[in-house]
């Protein structure tokens, strides 16, 4: 029956996906994608090669409202994935985004969870090949990922400050909210400024015998420019996992975790869609404050090749050494890994 349910669902992204193009013009829709392809090579000296597509589709605002789609494939699953499927609306209507004038938009449908960097900008827009290790972790503990929102979001200008506050649901847990704030500003231009941003999730997931609350707080700092990123985040939070087995079987007080992240990247040549771009990341996960030695450590060095705005080919090389709560002069470094991907985006 699961196997039925998801091949449905494939089958019916894919009917959104062409029906809508065979019945309208093409100028009513926008299409957006990637196709990535690469390997990693990790410190047990295991290794894997995959290759993935996105495929976005978007319609043409009408009243302001919009609808989006977005389908993925990758070489491990042989199964189309429909990612995201939401609708928005901007109040400010069908015209071309005013810099000057803040945008404010409804969303609702299964969209991107969002909390800190990371996940507030898109792939292209990240320097590094996968995330980092402070955002994997959030992953497992549901902090981050795709779940069933609905969100009402302004963006930033360059005099004024952009927020948002939203909620949604998920089978791992009753239900999460999650508001964000950021400083005045424009991204991507020669003149952008340092801009700061604070996210904070408070969330209900199920456990063995009832609830338990959950929350997350993160800070940002960065500034990007044409030629340059440098962010710094940083993260406190509940650990969802060690939290529930000490309520279970230890002495019931609740475990938090804190990370730090690092990066900086820039650009070299005169034409900034073409060249090289050098990648620094360090980053600091202490996976219990309690016991703050107990923790892993990442330093990662990277190089972006851009043959052009469309066509990128990246090399990462990521060093991890943690330990173990019991043995913390010992570290293992079984999760480094080298990757290298070619992604082109159109």
């Amino acid at each position: 029956m699961t196997i039925d349910l998801r091949f449905r669902t494939s089958m019916f992204a894919l009917g959104l996906l062409i029906l809508p193009v065979s019945k309208a013009s093409a100028a009513d829709f926008k299409f957006d994608g990637s196709v990535s392809i690469g390997g990693r090579v990790k410190g047990d000296k295991s290794g894997e090669a995959q290759h993935e597509a996105k495929l976005d589709l978007s319609t043409k605002r009408k009243d302001g409202t919009r609808a989006v789609i977005e389908l993925e494939g990758e070489s491990d699953d042989d199964r189309v994935k429909l990612r995201e499927a939401f609708i928005d609306h901007r109040f400010a209507g069908d015209g071309e985004k005013d810099a000057d004038t803040a945008q404010s938009t409804l969303v609702f449908g299964q969209t991107k969870k969002i909390l800190g960097l990371e996940y507030e900008n898109g792939d292209k827009a990240r320097p590094l090949l996968r995330r980092s290790i402070v955002y994997r972790r959030m992953e497992e503990f549901g902090y981050v990922g795709r779940e069933l929102i609905v969100r009402y979001e302004t963006e930033s200008t360059p005099t004024t400050a952009g927020y948002s506050l939203g909620g949604g649901y998920a089978r791992s847990l009753d239900a999460h909210l999650l508001a964000s704030l950021r400083s005045a500003g424009v991204d991507g231009e020669a003149s952008s400024p340092w801009r700061t941003g604070a996210w904070i999730l408070l969330q209900r997931d199920r456990i063995d015998g009832g609830n338990q609350f959950a929350y997350a707080l993160m800070t940002s700092l960065w500034r990007r420019t044409e030629s340059r990123t440098t962010e710094v985040e940083a993260v406190y939070g509940l650990d969802p996992f060690e939290s529930e087995f000490h309520r279970l079987f230890g002495d019931k007080k609740p475990r938090n975790f804190a990370g730090l992240k690092l990066l900086h990247a820039w650009r070299t040549g005169s034409d900034l869609d073409k060249g090289l771009e050098p990648i620094t990341s360090a980053s600091v996960l202490v996976h219990d404050v309690d016991d703050a030695d107990f923790n892993s450590l990442s330093l990662l060095l990277g190089m972006n090749w851009r043959f052009s705005k469309e066509l990128v080919l990246g090399f990462n090389v990521e060093g991890i050494a943690t330990n173990s709560r019991l043995d913390k002069a010992k570290r293992a470094y079984e999760e480094s890994n080298v990757g290298l991907e070619l992604s082109y985006y159109f």
